[in-house]
């Protein structure tokens, strides 16, 4: 089990104690704290609940990232053959260069399937009421346009300058790729992002390339004097950019997680609470 899913599971037996116990004070006629904050803790509770339906999506993005690594290991087999031969893919038999791209365009996916949701939960629990009133899926908190943006002069988490300096360029580069792949066909500043002509080099992005990445995540996203895309294979460069993602959301839920306890422990106390 990864450390991201494991921690997911982590939480959620957490959340069910902190639910439980919380049900059994907020009964109480002569509670100090009101009524409407009681409601708003099982509110934040229920957004935490549905992490049970978000862990399933870690192994869906295992799953392509593994079928990546196979694909890229057939590709061995026929390393001087051209890009544009058959190769068998999904069933069918389709171009080399086709099954390159929708491999990874199905591992970007799953990949940001599984963090929009995951921001989606933590933004709900540690953002402002304006957040959560939020209807679902019409506004809902993500990692890019929430956490990273300054709205108004606002910083949801509280943690911005971490994400930024810390993660920023790794989230930059994920993101922009994913949205390559799946807006644009697997295309930046209409050139392909992996222009290999033979089987060996179907992965590489070129030195070329990589400064146009580098260079659209410095115009795009507001992160200065980027230098994360190298030259050399995309999925060895995804697979490292996504365990640091992965981390970083295991620190943004234990964070989540933290804060939300000890808001509870500290004013639930009054009306009785037992941690």
């Amino acid at each position: 089990m990864s450390d991201l899913k494991s921690v997911m599971c982590s939480i959620l037996r957490q959340q069910q104690s902190l639910a439980e116990k919380l049900a059994q004070v907020s009964i109480n006629l002569d509670n100090v704290i009101d009524k409407d904050v009681y409601a708003t803790w099982f509110l934040k509770c229920g957004s935490i609940q549905s992490l049970e339906k978000i862990v399933p999506l870690s192994d869906i993005r295992d799953v392509a990232y593994q079928n990546l690594l196979n694909l890229r290991c057939s590709f061995d087999r026929f390393s001087s053959e051209p890009i544009g031969n058959t190769v068998p893919f999904g069933g069918a038999n389709v171009t080399a260069s086709i099954a390159t791209t929708l491999a990874i365009d199905a591992y970007l996916s799953a990949c940001w399937a599984l963090y929009d949701c995951l921001s989606n939960i933590i933004g709900r629990v540690v953002g402002d009421e304006n957040i959560r009133s939020n209807p679902q899926g019409r506004s809902n908190p993500k990692l890019v346009e929430t956490f990273l943006a300054v709205k108004q002069g606002i910083d949801v988490l509280g943690s911005r300058e971490i994400l930024s300096k810390s993660y920023g360029q790794r989230i930059g580069f994920s993101y922009l790729l994913r949205n390559c792949y799946v807006h644009e066909g697997g295309m930046i500043g209409g050139s392909l992002i992996l222009q290999g002509e033979t089987m060996e080099d179907a992965f590489v992005i070129t030195k070329e390339v990589a400064e146009k990445i580098n260079d659209e995540i410095s115009n795009r996203y507001k992160i200065p004097n980027t230098t994360i895309a190298k030259e050399g294979d995309i999925i060895d460069q995804l697979g490292e950019c996504h365990a640091q993602l992965d981390q970083m959301f295991v620190s943004l839920l234990r964070f989540m997680m933290g804060t939300f306890v000890v808001e509870v422990e500290a004013f639930a106390a009054q009306d009785g609470f037992n941690a």
